[in-house]
């Protein structure tokens, strides 16, 4: 039993943010084995992803269910740190029957005032500061996403996304099958504006039918309202 004393050591990977960031947390997706972490930084709320490729594991805890640890640490544990000695990288790597090796491995520490993130890994995240993609929920969304004229992008694409009607579709031969939810990441995706944008036609006279032309340019002028 190791009698190293665990120790919180503040790291701070977002370029521009404050010593102590004090960050919250606005998203939390897992898939093919890379974990994205979105959180809004400082007083501004700048949003941050921090996205870590092959993860070795992850959880997610509530911060009033960490009572123990807090009791044991003088200082506020709130914000981004790397945590030495960790007794989950120990536990983690001991359940793996010592399959894993704690060299090499790191544990990312990411507690904000209502959740506390723990993430192993074997390389730091990739982080993007700044407004993160509109429309685009997550990095394998935006990686198989073919936007409008679909013809002209990759046939490889898995999802079409009209931004016409702010619809997302898997496409299945010469058709388009809509979907609300993202197939990586699960997230909701907008609703769909095509209802409200033919009804706004309709109302002004105009058969889509007949006056394509005319109701596209009005359907586009109905969506940057």
């Amino acid at each position: 039993m190791s009698t190293e004393v665990e120790t919180f050591v503040p790291w701070a990977p977002i370029p521009g943010a404050p010593a102590r960031p004090n960050p919250r947390l606005s998203g939390l997706h897992f898939t093919q084995g890379d974990l994205v972490v979105q959180l809004l930084v400082g007083e501004s709320d700048t949003p941050a992803r921090m996205t870590f490729e092959s993860v070795v594991a992850f959880r997610a805890t509530d911060e009033g269910n960490k009572l123990e640890l807090w009791a044991g640490h003088d200082q506020c544990l709130g914000g981004l740190h790397l945590v030495e000695h960790s007794t989950y990288l120990r536990e983690t790597c001991a359940e793996s029957c010592d399959v894993l090796e704690a060299e090499g491995l790191v544990h990312y520490a990411i507690y904000t005032d209502n959740e506390c993130v723990d993430v192993i890994a074997r390389r730091p995240p990739n982080v993007v500061v700044g407004e993160l993609r509109p429309g685009h929920c997550c990095d394998w969304m935006e990686r198989q996403v073919a936007v409008e004229p679909w013809e002209q992008a990759s046939p490889d694409r898995a999802v079409r996304f009209s931004t016409k009607y702010c619809e997302y579709g898997i496409a299945m031969g010469g058709s388009t099958m809509r979907i609300a939810h993202c197939p990586w990441c699960g997230s909701d995706l907008p609703a769909s504006l095509r209802e409200a944008a033919l009804a706004e036609v309709e109302w002004s006279g105009l058969d889509p039918a007949v006056d394509a032309r005319t109701a596209d340019l009005r359907m586009e002028g109905w969506r940057k309202m």
